[in-house]
């Protein structure tokens, strides 16, 4: 119905501009919702320090960083995926501080995962979006 009120059905290209819109509003509603999680968990969590047990590399410049806290005298351990920057900086046996809310202990939030900030995925989302929307209008301009 939207390409439909564009009238840039008929055109080729359109889907692809379309799903570039699409896939930058996904984009921005995820890194949206991350931050609320986060913000959640600070506001509302117990901050807890945990010790680094390993890392595991992972192809595509992320590892698996491996560590271990006790939270209401019960012992979790934990694999998260992290950047390699964090790998340089943390050994095995080094402390790490991480976020847990009461009802979910066993799903912590590491304070710094040593990746980009959220306002650059907010940034690539909204870039996407706009760009998509543009090409959709200089499709509707163009005669089929």
């Amino acid at each position: 119905m939207l390409l439909k009120s564009l009238r840039a059905r008929t055109h080729p290209g359109t889907s692809a501009y379309f799903g570039i819109a699409l896939f930058g509003v996904a984009l921005c509603a995820l890194v949206v919702m991350r931050m609320e999680q986060e913000h959640r968990m600070r506001a509302d969590g117990v901050r807890v320090t945990a010790e680094v047990q390993g890392f595991e590399g992972v192809p595509g410049g992320n590892d698996y960083l491996y560590y271990s806290y006790r939270f209401g005298g019960r012992l979790y351990e934990v694999r998260d995926l992290v950047s390699d920057r964090m790998r340089s900086r943390l050994g095995p046996g080094d402390a790490l501080q991480v976020w847990l809310s009461p009802e979910r202990p066993q799903s912590p939030l590491l304070m710094d995962r040593g990746g980009t900030p959220a306002w650059v995925g907010l940034l690539i989302g909204a870039s996407m979006v706009l760009g998509g929307l543009f090409g959709l209008t200089q499709l509707r301009r163009r005669p089929p």
